[in-house]
């Protein structure tokens, strides 16, 4: 601090007061804490043009309890630098004892600028409120782009203002006009947000080109790479679940399952059961989830109900009557494929090459 300087450089610096010999330092500070009171800041400056070559003055005036006359404190910068470094330097001597700048501070700061350069120094004050904004939100945009290749891309990006927002309380300090004057000056970043938001929608548009291609590439190799059903190559076979006799036959398309149980209780002659189905011998990457597309109704070809028949040799009789009723679809490994059935042979909505579809009649 350099008062004589400062009294000297500046017309507002007059009728100083005299209980303290200013060129004796060691004075200043017990005269401070005593006498000093009724503080604000000062700024003498040319122009924004010339801040960077001519003196910029900023002092602290007050008055001394005393006398009565004023106390200055005061320091003299002959060159400041750029019009940030011109506004950094005044607001952070303006909030000399404050923990954070306030609403209120950054006001007075606007305040003890020439009328003429108001208004850029409340663009710089947007500026700089508009970096701490975002860097409070910083984190939840990053977070946001989720993108599987060649699948989906999703872009989330959301702002918000609360009591939080150090620009939010500086506005809440103006008067209506004022605000209203602030938003026709920046509705040039609202078009510009608009432009952005083109931009991304046309990278987007590229993004589909590209990823429709990776999709297709993609599609065709789970195609090639689809395991084909394992069937029992048009021959019947026999398996037992207990006193239970399982028949099977299958080829690429269709199998044909007969269950054959014996009575469990030997008093009852009416309890041979038989259970026959014909179904689509789907693909087995679709045997776990076809029914959540709905499909289960397509898989069955031909069932029978439970049939109750009074001995073994009826029982079996019975089943050898259903396998020759449809042994026609049991003589190909790769038979026609219904259209009915078509979904469970195909990937991706493509029949796999070594089917075909059955003749329409």
């Amino acid at each position: 601090m350099n008062t004589n300087n400062c009294s000297q450089s500046t017309p507002h610096c007059t009728d100083i007061c005299g209980c303290v010999d200013w060129a004796k330092p060691e004075e200043w500070t017990p005269h401070f804490s005593e006498s000093f009171t009724d503080a604000r800041t000062v700024l003498t400056y040319g122009t924004l043009d010339t801040i960077s070559t001519e003196p910029v003055v900023l002092c602290t005036l007050g008055k001394c309890r005393k006398c009565g006359k004023q106390i200055c404190v005061g320091g003299v910068a002959e060159s400041i630098g750029s019009f940030d470094d011109f506004m950094t330097r005044i607001a952070e001597n303006a909030a000399r004892g404050e923990e954070t700048l306030s609403a209120e501070t950054d006001m007075a700061v606007i305040a003890l600028l020439h009328e003429e350069d108001r208004e850029a120094g409340m663009n710089w004050l947007y500026d700089r409120y508009l970096r701490e904004s975002f860097e409070l939100r910083e984190r939840d945009f990053n977070v946001r782009i989720q993108h599987i290749t060649g699948y989906s891309l999703k872009l989330k990006k959301f702002v918000s203002t609360g009591l939080y927002d150090p620009y939010l309380k500086l506005l809440r300090t103006l008067s209506l006009s004022d605000i209203e004057w602030l938003r026709e000056q920046y509705e040039h970043r609202a078009q510009t947000e608009k432009e952005l938001a083109h931009q991304i929608a046309e990278y987007s548009g590229i993004w589909d080109k590209a990823a429709v291609s990776t999709r297709l590439f993609s599609e065709a190799i789970e195609i090639a790479e689809a395991q084909r059903p394992s069937h029992t190559g048009n021959t019947w076979v026999c398996s037992a679940e207990g006193t239970t006799e399982i028949q099977e036959i299958s080829n690429t398309v269709y199998k044909m399952k007969i269950v054959i149980t014996p009575p469990a209780d030997t008093a009852d002659p009416q309890a041979w059961d038989v259970r026959w189905a014909v179904t689509a011998n789907m693909l087995p990457s679709l045997a776990t989830f076809h029914y959540i597309y709905g499909k289960n109704s397509g898989e069955t070809v031909h069932a029978g109900r439970k049939k109750n028949i009074p001995s073994e040799a009826g029982a079996r009789e019975y089943a050898e009557g259903r396998k020759k009723a449809y042994a026609e679809f049991f003589t190909e490994e790769y038979p026609p494929v219904p259209e009915t059935l078509s979904y469970f042979f195909s990937i991706n909505g493509v029949l796999l090459p070594e089917y075909t579809l059955e003749d329409k009649l």
